[in-house]
């Protein structure tokens, strides 16, 4: 009878190192799947934010571009203006050395007449 509570006391402990060993191996296996999900988002993760800064970069370097363009077109307005304003000032100032000389005529005109 004492063979039969040893052997039972014994099988009982066996059982329950069993159940222990095997929930801290089903532990162990879950910790490292757990490790494995995280090092993959992490890479993930890693992607989509080189991803996100390239993006970025893309559309800064084509805002630029777009003001750039603004502001080249603007300095072209700008320049048309300047040249078609130097043009009237020449032509005026053409007008006034003619309006001058037929002024200097009509006084020699008159001066000649009197």
């Amino acid at each position: 009878m004492e063979i039969i509570i040893i052997s039972s006391i014994v099988g009982l402990i066996t059982l329950i190192a069993g159940v222990i060993a095997g929930n801290m191996l089903k532990i162990k296996s879950l910790n490292k799947k757990a490790e494995e999900i995280i090092s993959e988002a992490d890479k993930k993760a890693e992607i989509i934010k080189k991803d996100k800064m390239l993006q970025a970069k893309e559309k800064f370097l084509q805002l630029k571009s777009k003001h750039e363009s603004f502001i080249n077109d603007k300095n072209n307005k700008i320049s048309v203006s300047e040249n078609r304003i130097k043009q009237k000032e020449s032509s005026l100032k053409q007008r006034k050395e003619e309006l001058q000389k037929q002024i200097a005529g009509f006084d020699k005109e008159k001066k000649e007449t009197q």
